[in-house]
């Protein structure tokens, strides 16, 4: 049986990351998030994208917000002495509560994205 959860996310708890107003591509400001990559043990993938990696552990007791874990960023050794060395800790960046969220959505959603990423794969061959 799924256990469904809405995960909140920090962005501005991960180290050194501020706010920013920045021009985009039609002379427009924006505001943005920058996120240092190497402190907060971000990497790029094969295809471009920006990711990292993060424990979720269960709370002793349910928080006020009703949120039932906690989110810590997961850094490997060399950032995490890094870090330190600093006198920074490995940062909390977000929570997850449960969700309301119906178990049969999630598992038709699951079924679906499963077939696609098959036939992606199958089609993909050569």
């Amino acid at each position: 049986m799924f256990k469904n959860y809405t995960l909140r996310i920090v962005l501005t708890n991960l180290l050194g990351s501020r706010v920013m107003d920045v021009e985009n591509q039609d002379g427009i400001m924006e505001r943005g998030v920058f996120i240092p990559m190497d402190i907060n043990g971000l990497h790029e993938t094969d295809r471009g994208n920006v990711a990292f990696h993060a424990f979720v552990t269960e709370r002793m007791t349910a928080c006020i917000d009703g949120s039932s874990h906690y989110v810590k960023l997961k850094m490997n050794a060399d950032s995490l002495k890094r870090i330190n060395e600093m006198g920074y800790e490995t940062p909390y960046i977000g929570s997850m509560r449960p969700s309301n969220i119906k178990p049969s959505y999630q598992t038709d959603y699951i079924k679906n994205v499963a077939k696609v990423k098959a036939s992606e794969y199958f089609n993909n061959k050569e």
